[in-house]
């Protein structure tokens, strides 16, 4: 039998650039857009031909003599595949240390732009872990700052194209030019089928020409509708396994190449071609390895090693593969080669003889399919074990994160294939903590069982005595056994009513306002009052839940709450003050029951005031400083310093917080959830006090514009407002007026400056301290002490790191959004300027938990364009002073 032409699930290659039929159109749109940028993005659908257009079309674009192509895939790390590609292309031995110099010799021994293809860069994120990523984007970001004559395409399937917006502050131009991959039209795979056919010599059956019957279709219409089963698209490996079938169908029943309406009904619809395809070749694999005496099961186990939890492929090495499944390395390697040279599902690295992977991700997603119940929740418990061993491990071996009876019960039944994995190594102390910790809790019940029985024993004893008494005495005891209960009660009255059990309720009511739940902070305080000892301690500490009622607009509730908070604290005269506040208007009744609740407890309310709203320090200008000068740290491409005058003005002392804005929320009808942070487990974190992100900048106006109308000082005068919308053509801010508004990038850095000194960091010094700021410390520099990279946003004011005007945070922590459009400095002098009156992107400014030391400090500047929402940046407000 002649052996089928089709390509199957091999991609096409650079030698296939004459016949890769009906991509001409996305070929050379794609060609166009590399012209105009040095990073492209490139994603689509699994089997849209991501692969194939790169390594096939693009070719045909250049033409091979001026196509360069560096192709890298990850294996076990892409950082260092990258080097190695590198060195492997220089002939060196010694590891590449700098991929800039590497790529420009490169380019020096052809003279051809290089075209760096990172291929299957999911990859990264379906196998990788964090630190490779940020290495990666890091060297990213370096080679693009070069200028090297070298384009980069990162390819990948667009489902994990949301991964990467966390590595957007590394390499800003991320998702500026991106290409997406579509599924091929049905005209297109049409057109493919009858060119694929002509090509190959095969017949196409042509409807008879005397029938004229309206639904008569073609036989390339006849097998686009089995292949797309519906309303899928088509994808052209599914197209490759399709046309095979129909080969080998026609040439085992007609000896001819033929495709006709009989040979298609034959072959069925798509979904079961796949199955059957990879079902045929897995029984063609254990047959041949029957005949080595090879366990019964091994061709499938083997498959399944290549494809991931979630039914994507990835790469194995022969000696693990023979440890995992416990079998000889040269057995292994048999039925390696077979599943490469005879059933065509696996291939070798080129560069790696001891590494393959599945020759295209769909096989991939069959064999997850194809995955029993039992295995598909072995795999989903792996992938949970290795959860919480990752969580162990960030939280420095945490005993609270050791596994439970139930966890550890499942890893007992699945214990045989557990220890095959090539993480069970790694999860040996993790396992055995948790069994120890099992066992000691059990040891303790037991125990306690043991104390129970004995008290238990003891007390029938005590019974039979006292029967044994003398009827007279037995009044008696019946009287001392009450006293003693009493006593007991009574003990534990006093035990209950303990100040400390009070002070715990109340940290826990804490706790629920730091996660902005006050109701149920309210009802845990409520608790608390039965105790009947520190209630003055209690009712200050209920003015927090009443002031946000206040202030949210809930007033009904608020009064009700304040008349407790009266009775705690002995002021019962002024609640009859309370009585007439229903009838009054929602500003003048916010504005009394705030008066109200400063007659309660004075202190406590302005500690709240400056809690919800911004607490304003003033900053003596009438200073002439020079924007951007740094004597300590190389200038960069914004070296051009600038001569500036700033007049006096007021910045909050802190960054907006969570708390500040959710009072906004609430009373603009924002949802204060979308700007909240999750962990790792998809919780929101304790973060009231935190500074507010994912903002916007025009929301950061309208923040700053309501807060003048609200202005908690003397809200029935509210301040004039700093920023105007011009009938929609843009924001226009005004300096001399009295409201809040962001500071201008000159005050913003004479602030950070302590008016306009010269030293690097917010903290007033020139070495950034990671107990002083929240920044990535995790490398030291000249200018930066190594530390923890807390990967978060910590509490406002929480580091200690205040500069010389008491201001917080002006390096680390959150960026901060400032006024100006961007532009680059210039030589001549300005008074309070605030930048172009139009541009394309927003400047923010301080670096952020993200940022390493270099971009945290008072001169460095970024931008993006105003609608950015980043968990990275958030704001302050400032106002004109005096």
């Amino acid at each position: 039998m002649a052996t089928s032409p089709f390509k199957l699930f091999e991609p096409y290659g650079p030698g296939d650039k004459d016949i890769f039929f009906g991509r001409d159109s996305e070929v050379f749109a794609l060609y166009h857009l590399l012209q105009q940028t040095r990073l492209l993005l490139i994603y689509g659908a699994s089997g849209t031909g991501k692969t194939s257009l790169i390594n096939a079309g693009l070719p045909k674009a250049y033409k091979l003599t001026s196509w360069y192509c560096i192709s890298v895939r990850r294996r076990d790390d892409l950082n260092a595949s990258f080097r190695q590609e590198l060195a492997r292309l220089l002939g060196r031995e010694e590891p590449i240390t700098d991929l800039s110099a590497a790529l420009q010799e490169l380019y020096e021994i052809r003279w051809i732009p290089i075209h760096l293809v990172f291929d299957q860069f999911e990859e990264i994120f379906t196998l990788g872990q964090d630190a490779e990523r940020k290495a990666f984007f890091e060297d990213l970001q370096l080679l693009l700052n070069a200028n090297l004559p070298c384009k980069i395409l990162l390819s990948m399937r667009e489902e994990y194209i949301g991964y990467l917006y966390d590595y957007e502050a590394l390499v800003p131009n991320l998702f500026e030019k991106r290409f997406r991959v579509e599924p091929m039209k049905d005209s297109t795979v049409q057109s493919m089928i009858a060119q694929m056919c002509a090509l190959y010599d095969i017949e196409l059956e042509k409807p008879e020409p005397e029938v004229k019957s309206a639904d008569q279709s073609t036989t390339a219409q006849q097998i686009l509708l089995q292949l797309k089963e519906g309303k899928q698209a088509v994808h052209l490996p599914y197209l490759q396994i399709y046309l095979h079938y129909l080969y080998q169908h026609a040439m085992e029943t007609l000896q001819r190449p033929l495709f006709n309406a009989a040979g298609i009904a034959a072959v069925g619809q798509l979904g079961n071609v796949l199955r059957r395809f990879i079902v045929t070749r897995l029984e063609d694999t254990q047959h041949f390895l029957n005949e080595l005496e090879a366990p019964k099961d091994l061709a499938p186990r083997l498959l399944d090693e290549f494809a991931t939890d979630e039914g994507t492929k990835c790469s194995r090495k022969r000696a693990d593969l023979a440890a995992t499944l416990q079998v000889s390395e040269k057995l292994v390697g048999s039925a390696l080669t077979y599943f490469c040279d005879t059933a065509k599902l696996l291939r070798a690295d080129e560069d790696n003889i001891e590494r393959y992977e599945l020759v295209h991700d769909s096989i991939a997603k069959q064999i997850h399919e194809l995955r029993t119940a039992e295995d598909k929740e072995f795999k989903t418990f792996v992938r949970e074990l290795q959860l919480e061993f990752n969580r162990w491990e960030k939280e420095e071996r945490n005993k609270d994160r050791l596994l439970l009876e139930f966890d550890l019960n499942k890893v007992e039944v699945y214990k045989n294939r557990i220890e095959r994995r090539e993480e069970y190594p790694h999860w040996v102390p993790f396992l055995e903590q948790s069994k120890q910790r099992l066992k000691n809790k059990k040891a303790l019940r037991s125990y306690l069982n043991i104390g129970l029985y004995v008290l238990a024993f003891a007390a029938i004893a005590f019974l039979v005595v006292i029967n044994m008494q003398a009827e007279a005495k037995i009044e008696k005891n019946r009287i001392t056994i009450k006293k003693q209960k009493a006593e007991i009660i009574e003990q534990k009255t006093k035990s209950v009513e303990s100040p400390g059990i009070v002070k715990a309720i109340l940290a826990n009511a804490e706790k629920q306002i730091l996660n902005l739940d006050y109701e149920k902070s309210w009802t845990t305080m409520v608790s608390a009052i039965s105790f009947d000892t520190l209630q003055d301690t209690i009712g200050m500490a209920m003015l927090e839940p009443a002031i946000w009622h206040i202030e949210t607009g809930k007033f009904t509730r608020a009064r009700s709450m304040l008349d407790t908070i009266s009775n705690l604290l002995n002021k019962g005269d002024l609640k009859r003050e309370l009585l007439n506040l229903s009838k009054l208007d929602s500003a003048k009744q916010r504005q009394e029951l705030r008066i109200y609740a400063n007659k309660l407890d004075d202190r406590t309310y302005r500690q709240l005031m400056h809690r919800y709203y911004p607490h304003m320090l003033k900053v003596p200008g009438g200073k002439q400083f020079a924007m951007g000068k740094n004597v300590i740290v190389k200038q960069d491409s914004n070296a051009l310093t600038q001569p500036v005058w700033v007049d006096n003005f007021e910045l909050a002392k802190t960054e907006t917080t969570v708390w500040q804005w959710a009072i906004f929320c609430a009373t603009t009808g924002k949802d204060i959830k979308f700007y909240l942070v999750k962990d790792s487990l998809g919780k929101y974190q304790d973060q009231g006090n935190h500074p507010v992100v994912n903002v916007t900048w025009p929301e950061t106006v309208e923040y700053a514009n309501w807060l003048s109308d609200r202005y908690w000082l003397n809200e029935n005068n509210p301040l004039e407002k700093a920023i105007t919308d011009q009938k929609g053509i843009g924001y226009q801010l005004k300096l001399n007026a009295t409201g809040f508004r962001l500071p201008t990038e000159a005050e913003w850095e004479y602030a950070a400056r302590a008016g306009g000194e010269t030293f690097l960091f917010g903290n007033g010094k020139n070495m950034a301290d990671p107990q002083e700021i929240n920044f990535n410390a995790s490398k030291e520099t000249a200018n930066s002490l190594k530390g923890k990279n807390r990967g978060m946003t910590v509490p406002v004011a929480s580091l200690k790191n205040a500069n010389a005007l008491g201001l917080y945070d002006m390096s680390g922590n959150a960026n901060e959004w400032v006024w100006d459009w961007f532009a680059h400095y210039t030589a001549d002098f300005k008074a309070n300027p605030s930048g172009p009156v139009q541009g394309k992107t927003r400047v923010f400014r301080g670096g952020s938990w993200f940022s390493p030391a270099g971009r945290a400090t008072v001169f460095h500047r970024s931008s993006f364009v105003p609608s950015t929402r980043k968990d990275a940046i958030g704001f302050r407000v400032a106002r004109t002073g005096n």
